[in-house]
């Protein structure tokens, strides 16, 4: 794939140089080698490693030094592996998931974003100064609901605002799903429509400014997902600043701390307003896939320190969690790492790691029937 996206991309004139011996199909395989040994902690084990034999046999790679693997980040664009990273979310089959009889499942996507820090001595990433200088990478991110995989992301300094990374990444005929820093500034609400696009964002009860303009009825769907209002609505404190329409649905059910105000500009037609409050209910899929990339991917080290060597490991530790997804058909757990990690090191056959998949589907299976989930809760609680 990195062959099939190298044509648009203009590589560095040192890249043909007789005498270079580290290309950067050779680099950016050593950073994916990296993610996926367990082993490897460090840039000093990275390139350790390239000069065993059976990684030269694997990757066709020659030894790597220091100077070499540190100088490489100047030279090789980022943005390569985040065409690769959407050219594999082309070729993952298309989803079972329904999500309403409006709406195209492959177009839904959660924006959202989350902090890296990063070491002091990167002074690029400064990113706040609150009794001393922090610095952080964010990672802006357009989550594809229907399978659980990343479709594209945005590498950036932690000042970067969420709704200027998913201006950039705006493309007709997706529907974004996003919280209340997606849904507090109302001509920004305009511009997704404008471009296209459908959205379900999340409003900030405490600033919001509605003048309903008409009420839609309730069905008995709507009232059980606790939709307590359906309506067409203008946003804006004034006449003058007023934007819409949007409509708006506010859920409110008993086990629930406060009520939840959401915009849309999708229509009875397209989308009931249970059918929205449950979409945005799955919303939060995307905080557990942070949690997954941070926790359990080996992405705590920095093999590289420049912008655009950080953004290489992002991306390459995106690519993984892709690769992860599409060979095992879902995301792995620390569990079912932990076992891949005793196939490579030849402790685990090809069995026994199939075996370990094979009950860990079942638990995940089990675990979404709503009488097991409804029995772990009780045992939680009898605790």
């Amino acid at each position: 794939m990195l062959d099939e996206v190298m044509p648009s991309h203009p590589v560095h004139p040192s890249e043909h140089d007789p005498r270079r011996t580290l290309h950067q199909r050779d680099y950016f395989s050593l950073f994916l080698l990296g993610l996926f040994n367990p082993v490897i902690t460090s840039m000093r084990a990275l390139c350790q490693t390239s000069t065993l034999r059976r990684t030269q046999s694997a990757l066709g790679t020659m030894p790597v030094s220091l100077g070499s693997f540190s100088e490489a980040q100047s030279l090789f664009e980022a943005q390569l592996l985040k065409a690769v990273l959407e050219r594999l979310c082309q070729d993952m089959p298309a989803p079972n998931k329904e999500f309403g009889t409006g709406i195209d499942p492959r177009s839904l996507r959660v924006v959202d974003s989350t902090l890296w820090y990063v070491l002091p001595r990167m002074e690029w990433a400064t990113w706040r100064r609150n009794y001393k200088n922090q610095r952080a990478v964010r990672l802006h991110l357009k989550y594809r609901l229907s399978d659980g995989v990343p479709a594209t992301g945005i590498t950036a300094k932690g000042t970067l605002c969420e709704r200027k990374a998913l201006r950039q990444q705006l493309q007709a005929g997706e529907f974004y799903i996003g919280d209340r820093n997606y849904g507090q500034d109302y001509d920004y609400l305009q511009e997704l429509s404008a471009a296209g696009c459908g959205f379900l964002m999340r409003l900030r009860q405490n600033q919001v400014c509605v003048q309903t303009v008409s009420s839609l009825p309730l069905s008995a769907d709507d009232v059980a997902a606790g939709v307590c209002r359906d309506e067409w609505v203008m946003l804006g404190r004034t006449a003058r600043y007023q934007r819409g329409e949007f409509r708006l649905i506010v859920v409110d059910r008993p086990d629930m701390e406060e009520p939840v105000w959401l915009v849309s500009n999708q229509a009875p037609e397209q989308l009931a307003a249970a059918e929205l409050a449950t979409l945005y209910r799955q919303r939060w899929e995307v905080e557990g896939f942070f949690r997954w990339l941070k926790c359990l991917l080996p992405c705590r080290h920095w093999l590289a320190e420049s912008e655009n060597g950080v953004a290489i490991q992002i991306y390459s530790a995106l690519i993984c969690a892709v690769l992860l997804t599409q060979r095992l058909g879902r995301r792995p757990s620390k569990r079912m790492l932990e076992m891949l990690a005793f196939q490579q090191m030849q402790e685990a056959s090809d069995e026994e790691v199939a075996e370990a998949l094979r009950l860990e589907h079942l638990r995940a299976t089990r675990a979404r029937q709503p009488r097991y989930g409804r029995l772990v809760k009780e045992r939680q609680a009898t605790r």
